[in-house]
């Protein structure tokens, strides 16, 4: 058998596309070369299909489908099927007898399928669908123990239980379920039982054995905590004043410079308690001395008076065994050192996160028995993963089913673009706009990079921005191009009504264009359109420049109107009248100049004009009628070859421009047949029946064509007879 047995193809337009009507065309466009796909990649904003559906096609999740990935959706497909007669159904209703249980895939999705439809209570049914899958999915989603990999404590069946999930979560943070509530994972619940093991062992070194009143770690015993508190808040000023004391015995004079009435406190508003005690905190906790005596009284900074005697009795008298009335610097040091296990012991502290359970509670939860119950509760999350991940890929069979058929033709050919009645997949909608349908049209993400591509398919393209007012936020860009007629109205600003697939209605606006011919007619005069504005453009410079030389010469003349006008104001009163009468008839006189001037300014246009076509023909002036046969030949020297050109051009139109600069990747080029140029932008006719529509042209236009012919045939026979 050879490669391409089998293989047929169809002409739509004027490309060839394959035929891919059944099971076997899909199987044949396994070995399709690529080259003969009429697309290659795709957006999948392009395609208007099941999301579900494009994203299994999607394997890569980059949000492009390529042929690679349609291919190996049809391999996936063909694999786990029997029968796949039914494919030309586009169904998602399949028989379990369709499937292939031989395969192992085949036996897990039929295996799956019977479990769906027994926990929807269909046991009787023979075939299952979407719907199915998504009702049993749903109904999963609504449990606590749901496949998410979240335990919730409403899947606990006592309050114990339920509490122990509860304290996990708060402490390790949680994470929500698929119903929005909070739960704990498999890696939270180690995570949590790690903390309190850690800071069970981190506890225990502070415990006091039985029968021992203290330790190293707790110096003082049960007192240790209170006397480091004590030790804490005024570690930091202690050290301070002892630093400065040593300054103080190496040069007195600084004594002055770093007393309690230094800068800390002088500069401080003494009429706002707050700003007092604010300079008295950032001053020195007493007066630095050369001895290097902390009193342990009420001669310190009175900020820290409380701070102070607290220390003394809590900390310094109990550790030195004496109620002594000041610290030395030596003194100072063996306190540090015996509370230094004590703070190292702090410093290490481990499971943070769950002291605020208690020891008690976490020697509870470490027990043994919530752990391996709520283990228990995420084994069972993890069986049903694992059939809602079979009911992933059951539902991936039933959407392959009733899609993937429909996608091939709109990738790897297009004959629902060619069919009338029919919508390709990349086909947004139609647009209701200056009396017509547009009946193309395709997503744009951003309008000038389209339009860099779609300028190279010769076509009058227009974007239409399209806006619900129910929906505000759903919005989208559309490119349609102008296929049969004429410009018309359109136009930047136009307005119009979309439809979309789905029959709902946008507001649309066109926001951009892409200007070319729409229809031959209209290339045909793109010429003389042309001509006539060049035209108009040299007869307006003219009359430019002769109304201005008009205006310099009357602003002069006004100038002098007015200083004589005046002049004769001044001299002469009473005859205001008079002068009035006179400025009148000065502006009466100006309007006729300046007419005149506007007159002989066309005159002139146009006798330059004929003095050129007389010097064109000035060889046949003295033969009327070949001067009348030259003048007409130049509209027909012009009109040849731009209905060539314009021929050339029209059949050159191509659509695959507007598909690439949407993202598209496309291998065929996309002519427009004349089929397709009526199909795509149609004015419908009034209905069959009405009364007081537009008469029929058609006589008008064969009556014209009628006497152009026998107008050219005179001329031709009155030429003959001349020569």
């Amino acid at each position: 058998m050879t490669a391409g047995q089998g293989l047929h193809f169809d002409r739509f337009g004027r490309s060839y596309h394959l035929r891919i009507r059944s099971a076997e065309d899909l199987e044949r466009v396994l070995s399709l070369d690529d080259a003969f796909w009429v697309a290659t990649s795709a957006p999948l904003s392009g395609l208007d299909s099941t999301s579900e559906f494009l994203a299994f096609v999607d394997a890569d999740s980059n949000r492009r489908i390529r042929a690679e990935e349609v291919r190996a959706a049809i391999r996936w497909l063909l694999e786990r099927l029997s029968d796949r007669d039914h494919l030309t159904e586009e169904t998602d209703r399949v028989a379990l007898a369709w499937i292939d249980v031989d395969r192992p895939e085949g036996q897990a999705l039929a295996g799956a399928a019977r479990y769906i439809l027994a926990r929807l209570g269909e046991t009787e049914s023979d075939a299952i669908c979407v719907q199915n899958v998504h009702a049993f999915e749903q109904e999963l989603h609504t449990r606590p123990i749901n496949g998410d990999g979240v335990i919730t404590p409403q899947a606990a069946r006592d309050d114990a239980m339920a509490r122990f999930i509860s304290d996990a979560a708060e402490c390790t943070g949680g994470t929500r379920d698929l119903t929005g509530r909070a739960g704990i994972t498999e890696e939270q619940l180690d995570e949590f039982l790690e903390q309190a093991r850690a800071y069970l062992r981190w506890v225990a070194q502070a415990d006091l054995p039985q029968g021992v009143s203290a330790t190293r770690v707790m110096p003082l015993g049960e007192r240790t905590p209170a006397a480091y508190e004590a030790f804490r808040a005024v570690a930091q000023k202690v050290d301070g004043f002892f630093a400065r004391c040593r300054v103080v015995r190496f040069d007195p004079s600084a004594a002055r410079r770093m007393g309690i009435g230094a800068s800390e406190v002088a500069p401080a508003d003494l009429s706002s308690p707050s700003a007092i005690d604010a300079g008295l905190a950032r001053a020195p906790l007493a007066e630095p001395n050369a001895e290097g005596l902390l009193a342990l009284d009420d001669s310190v900074n009175p900020i820290y008076h409380d701070a102070i005697r607290t220390f003394a009795r809590t900390t310094v008298w109990p550790i030195l065994r004496e109620a002594v009335p000041a610290l030395t610097e030596d003194l100072w040091r063996r306190v540090t050192e015996v509370l230094s296990p004590y703070a190292e012991w702090v410093a290490a502290k481990e499971g943070g996160a769950v002291e605020r359970l208690g020891r008690q509670r976490l020697a509870e939860c470490l027990s043994g028995r919530y752990a391996a119950r709520t283990r228990a509760l995420l084994r069972a999350d993890r069986e049903v993963a694992v059939r809602l991940a079979e009911a992933r890929e059951l539902k991936r069979l039933l959407l392959y089913h009733k899609h993937l058929l429909s996608l091939a033709n709109n990738f790897v050919s297009f004959p629902d673009l060619y069919t009338p009645g029919r919508r390709a997949a990349f086909e947004m909608g139609s647009l209701v706009m200056d009396g017509r349908w547009f009946n193309f049209a395709v997503r744009v993400e951003d309008v000038q990079e389209h339009a860099k591509v779609a300028r190279s398919g010769g076509m009058y393209v227009f974007y239409a921005e399209l806006t619900r007012t129910d929906v505000p936020e759903d919005m989208m860009v559309v490119a349609l191009p102008a296929t049969a007629g004429t410009l018309g109205n359109l136009g930047p600003g136009k307005r119009g009504v979309f439809y979309d697939r789905r029959g709902r209605h946008y507001d649309a606006r066109i926001v951009h264009i892409i200007d070319n011919p729409i229809s031959f007619h209209e290339a045909l005069a793109s010429p003389f359109v042309r001509l006539g504005r060049f035209v108009s453009g040299k007869i307006e410079a003219i009359s430019g420049t002769a109304e201005r030389a008009l205006e310099n010469r009357l602003d002069k003349v006004t100038e002098k109107v007015q200083v004589g006008v005046e002049q004769a104001v001044a001299r002469q009163a009473p005859v205001a009248a008079g002068a009035e009468a006179a400025r009148t008839s000065a502006r009466r006189r100006d309007v006729l100049l300046g007419a005149s001037v506007s007159v002989a300014a066309l005159g002139s246009a146009f006798a330059y004009v004929s003095s050129r076509l007389v010097d064109l023909f000035g060889f046949m002036k003295t033969n009327p009628i070949q001067t009348t046969l030259a003048v007409l030949s130049v509209p027909l020297v012009v009109f040849v070859p731009t209905a060539i050109v314009a021929a050339i051009k029209l059949s050159r139109r191509d659509l695959s421009a507007l598909l690439e600069g949407s993202g598209w990747a496309i291998n065929a080029r996309m002519r427009l047949d004349r089929h397709q140029r009526l199909q795509f932008t149609q004015r419908p006719r009034f209905p069959k029946g009405a009364t007081g529509g537009p008469r029929s042209r058609r006589l008008r236009w064969v009556l014209i064509l009628v006497l152009a012919l026998s107008l050219a045939a005179l001329l031709v026979w009155m030429g003959r007879d001349a020569v």
